[in-house]
């Protein structure tokens, strides 16, 4: 900041002349680092362009959308839905920018695709689950343009713009049955062996698999109970639905969950439009909410302020019914 007593002026060094008892004060402002993160989709101008930044400078930063990506937020530091963001260096802080795009499908054939979560716009790097629904007396065969194999429900990744993803529906030979499995939450089911039609009579084994944290609930559609594995006899055109739990999941990023003496971030996952309750508690069985948010793009940032008096807390989000 400069000098300041028997000095003035802000030069690095200084020439003292003494002639008497001098007293000189050097006063330093401390100086901040930004960090910027994007998986992919556009990128960014910052101006001032490069740091490290003086404590409670303004930075503005820009986000420019690639053909076919839109901009859709920003999560850390920075706020928001408008391109342009203005930061004030108070910490080193870390911001990053959202991009996303459309996804669509088509069917060839008799059939139709469900697409999980069904968004406008998906963010670079997230993954969608498609599922190939035949009609009755055909069988999903293969996925096309941008996906490709035959596993059904397929999870595909979004890191190309505007990708469309097309499916292939053809009819049954005599004697054979389709098989289509659905899943519904935060799980998938394994079929053993794989394949999207059967032989009259084949023995087929199905098995849950839920998320960490999650948990299988129960059989749908053509099946029913709670045995898992389940082994089905293909007498019939089947359509199953596994069926998990949804819990919502809070996260704190590496980059900027952290704040310092701010606090710290987390990120809510959950489902979309779900109305969450945010909850503390410093031992686990007293609970106080401490906010109440609608998850509206799949993602919810949340601030943690620093607690005055519990040496830890503990965070969890419960869906309001």
């Amino acid at each position: 900041d400069g000098w300041a007593g028997d000095a003035t002026g802000t030069n690095l060094t200084v020439n003292v002349t003494m002639d008497r008892n001098e007293q000189v004060t050097a006063r330093f402002v401390p100086t901040y680092s930004l960090s910027l993160e994007a998986a992919g989709g556009g990128t960014f101008t910052i101006a001032p362009p490069s740091g490290p930044y003086l404590s409670n400078s303004v930075v503005t930063i820009t986000a420019t959308s690639a053909s076919g990506w839109v901009f859709l937020y920003w999560l850390g530091d920075a706020t928001g839905t408008n391109p342009t963001a203005n930061v004030t260096i108070t910490r080193d802080k870390c911001i990053r920018g959202v991009f996303g795009t459309s996804v669509s499908t088509t069917a060839a054939g008799n059939g139709s695709v469900s697409i999980s979560p069904s968004y406008p716009l998906h963010p670079y790097g997230s993954v969608v689950r498609l599922t190939a629904i035949p009609v009755a007396g055909n069988y999903f065969a293969l996925w096309g343009n941008a996906a490709s194999g035959t596993n059904n429900p397929l999870d595909f990744t979004i890191t190309n713009a505007t990708p469309t993803v097309s499916a292939l529906f053809t009819t049954l030979p005599a004697g054979q049955f389709s098989l289509t499995i659905i899943s519904d939450g935060d799980g998938e089911v394994g079929v053993s062996p794989q394949a999207n039609r059967y032989g009259s009579s084949q023995s087929v084994t199905l098995t849950a698999v839920s998320e960490v944290g999650q948990d299988f609930i129960g059989w749908g559609g053509d099946a029913t109970g709670t045995a898992n594995p389940l082994v089905l006899t293909m007498d019939n055109n089947k359509t199953i639905t596994g069926n998990f739990t949804k819990r919502p999941r809070l996260t704190m990023p590496d980059c900027f969950g952290y704040m310092g003496g701010d606090g710290f971030r987390v990120l809510l996952n959950g489902e979309t439009g779900g109305r969450y309750s945010i909850e503390k508690s410093s031992d686990l069985q007293q609970w106080s909410s401490v906010a109440l948010v609608t998850n509206v793009l799949g993602v919810i940032q949340i601030d943690a302020p620093p607690s005055a008096n519990a040496t830890h807390e503990f965070y969890r989000a419960v869906l309001v019914p």
